[in-house]
């Protein structure tokens, strides 16, 4: 009856052992897999994307305009709206006394030129009901029609004007990510984990 208590002991001593050791093999492997992984929980899984340098170029604005130069902005790199208040393309046509006119928000239309009027005119026709003992005619009163010479639209080529120096701006650097673990503490519990599995063996014999 003892031997075979005995017998029983050995057994579960044995399959404790083994279990031990199987968790100290998975948890050193762990470790080493895990070794070039950050273990700060604020470290950003991937790097920061660069700041995109624009030139330096200008486009002077046209008259009336919100701003005086419109630079380059990212991330096309695109010349700005000379606006804040709503975006128009920037473009201008000339005025009779050669002058020249942007369009202007809200409705992105041409600025009127200066010393200029808006002509409204109608036209009219005059019908006559017909009559048992005569015939119907229709007269037109001749209306004016007014003239005048558009003026021409053209689209000016910008040219650079003054040189804007940017301010520096920081490049964001990532911090050195901690080691997490080294070789040595791996190789060193494998080694344990199979002698404590080779002596409960050789116990249990």
């Amino acid at each position: 009856m003892k031997k075979s208590i005995g017998k029983l002991g050995t057994i579960l001593i044995i399959l404790v052992t083994v279990i031990l050791a199987g968790v100290a093999i998975f948890t050193a492997l762990r470790l080493y897999q895990l070794r070039q992984q950050s273990v700060a929980p604020n470290v950003p899984s991937s790097q920061p994307k660069a700041v995109t340098n624009c030139t330096t170029e200008v486009m002077p604005c046209p008259p009336g305009a919100d701003k005086e130069f419109a630079r380059r902005v990212p991330p096309d790199c695109e010349f700005e709206s000379c606006y804040t208040t709503n975006n128009c393309i920037l473009e201008v046509t000339q005025c009779p006394d050669g002058t020249w006119v942007p369009r202007i928000p809200p409705e992105c239309n041409f600025a009127p030129c200066a010393g200029s009027c808006l002509i409204g005119f109608t036209l009219s026709t005059q019908t006559s009901s017909p009559t048992p003992t005569a015939t119907a005619t229709s007269t037109s009163s001749p209306t004016s029609t007014p003239t005048g010479s558009p003026g021409a639209s053209a689209t000016p080529t910008p040219t650079p004007g003054k040189t804007v120096t940017p301010a520096p701006t920081a490049t964001p650097t990532a911090p050195a990510l901690p080691v997490s673990g080294t070789d040595w503490p791996t190789v060193f519990g494998v080694a344990i984990g199979f002698f404590v599995i080779i002596g409960s063996l050789l116990l249990a014999l």
